[in-house]
């Protein structure tokens, strides 16, 4: 699971919209976005693409209708629980990872070396 995520430019200049309004939407949970290191914005490529083809190109009433619905509350792209939490995952492995082994050499040391 090696992807490239997308910065808030490449999005920006792909959909033709600023990248205030991308940040705006974000903000509101209506744009499927994550935060590297806490404050930088990246976004995956597949869910770009599908904001774009469903909602951001409006040609007609129709479409413009669509965009509406988008940016109405209650809509989320960003999938259900089990794609968060395995997005969760994948962003914060190492920090799991750490926290686990430290547990386990706590243990072994009050184990252990206290009985000494």
């Amino acid at each position: 699971m090696n992807e490239k995520l997308l910065t808030l430019k490449e999005v920006s200049d792909y959909l033709g919209i600023s990248e205030g309004e991308i940040e705006e939407l974000v903000n509101e949970g209506k744009f499927p976005a994550y935060k590297i290191g806490g404050m930088f914005l990246r976004f995956r490529r597949e869910q770009v693409e599908l904001a774009r083809q469903r909602f951001l190109v409006p040609s007609s009433k129709a479409d413009e209708q669509k965009l509406a619905d988008w940016r109405s509350p209650g809509v989320d792209e960003a999938g259900d629980f089990f794609e968060k939490l395995k997005d969760f995952l994948y962003f914060n492995d190492f920090y799991i990872v750490s926290t686990l082994v430290i547990a386990a050499l706590l243990v072994f040391i009050v184990t252990f070396v206290g009985k000494v």
